[in-house]
């Protein structure tokens, strides 16, 4: 095993320590979201360098590929478990650790100015960072739908609030608009988005169809209980009648 691999097993295994049984707005296990996270950026990563001009593709292109998938592997753990700069880069190394800050968001902040401080950062990351921050944005629509279409009605107030900040999120990795392979990441990311909410208005018109339907159903049976009630009035009218 070589000693970037090494590493990498460090690294994961540090992770999986912190992230513990912890899980993720979409009711995931938050290592497995990062994992998941990883491979996807790894591949966009080969992807990108493969499309990229030979006389362009930099020297250290594997360990600029390393560098992104450990980043995603370590990407929640300052959002999850406040693990400081110093602890990541000593797992890791700075360059990584540069990168993990700049894909976490600052808990110290309200919530708008977070977002929008996270953001800013983003937008002038590098495109390795913007890489992670892609693959981790493709892995959330992914797992909202998941969760929608296994909570239904119960999980859309949440899902439609992590579905604003993905969108948000993706205008802020302002390389896919420069790079093509990130452009079609991110076409497939805003597809996910797009069908996570085409899925929400589903469930709620079913909802609103399924609430008619029952009033419905509920007045015909009131009806027909009313009817049923007027046959045995006059059933026994006309047996007092037939007595007399």
């Amino acid at each position: 095993m070589s000693k970037q691999e090494l590493n990498t097993v460090k690294i994961v295994e540090f992770a999986k320590e912190l992230y513990a049984d912890g899980q993720t707005a979409t009711q995931i296990s938050i290592f497995t979201h990062c994992i998941n996270s990883a491979k996807l950026a790894e591949n966009i990563a080969h992807r990108f360098f493969t499309d990229m001009r030979g006389d362009l593709v930099p020297q250290d292109v594997n360990d600029i590929i390393a560098a992104i998938v450990n980043s995603a592997v370590l990407s929640e753990v300052i959002n999850t478990r406040r693990t400081h700069f110093e602890t990541i880069a000593d797992v890791a190394n700075v360059q990584i650790a540069t990168m993990v800050s700049t894909l976490s968001r600052d808990l110290r902040l309200v919530e708008t100015k977070r977002d929008m401080e996270y953001r800013g950062r983003l937008s002038q990351s590098s495109v390795a960072t913007q890489i992670v921050a892609v693959a981790a944005i493709l892995c959330t629509a992914q797992e909202a739908i998941t969760l929608l279409q296994q909570k239904s009605i119960a999980g859309i107030p949440k899902i439609r609030k992590i579905l604003a900040q993905l969108d948000a999120d993706l205008l802020a990795a302002h390389a896919t608009t420069r790079y093509y392979i990130l452009r079609l990441y991110s076409h497939a990311a805003r597809n996910l988005i797009n069908d996570a909410n085409q899925l929400i208005k589903k469930i709620r018109g079913d909802q609103k169809t399924a609430r008619l339907l029952e009033k419905h159903t509920a007045n015909l049976t009131n009806k027909l209980a009313d009817k049923e009630k007027e046959k045995k009035r006059g059933r026994k009218k006309a047996s007092r009648e037939t007595t007399n």
